[in-house]
């Protein structure tokens, strides 16, 4: 295969990381569904999410503030509030229902915002939970 043909061939290519950062900084924190759906999309984009602990910081306010937390079996040691958030979209996340689905998250979202302004998250604000070194 040519480089000329990888190149045409992944559309991300042509796009900076610089770029794909910005893309990713006006999205909401709080609108899970569409960080899972930019995160899963690409590699290098999943890569502008930063480091592993930069994106578990990322998804646990992500997931904070769409009211998802654990579960009795897991733990704070070992939990990935990555696979969280994507076991929650890829499970409901495109439910029509209107006690389910996105519907359930936004209403979740509005819950959390009053409780969200008395925590402080390590310096991470609402729109730029990731540094921006990329």
């Amino acid at each position: 295969m040519t480089e000329h043909f990888k190149r045409c061939s992944d559309p991300f290519s042509r796009f900076s990381n610089a770029l794909l950062l910005e893309i990713r900084n006006t999205i909401p924190i709080t609108d899970l569904r569409t960080h899972v759906c930019f995160h899963k999309s690409h590699k290098r984009i999943a890569a502008v999410y930063g480091s592993y602990a930069v994106q578990d910081r990322f998804w646990e306010r992500a997931c904070w503030l769409s009211g998802l937390g654990l579960i009795r079996q897991e733990t704070l040691l070992r939990v990935s509030w990555k696979d969280i958030a994507y076991d929650c979209i890829e499970k409901c996340g495109f439910c029509k229902h209107p006690q389910c689905g996105m519907a359930l998250l936004e209403r979740n979202v509005a819950e959390m915002a009053g409780v969200d302004d008395t925590l402080t998250w390590a310096g991470l604000d609402e729109r730029r939970a990731v540094p921006e070194y990329l």
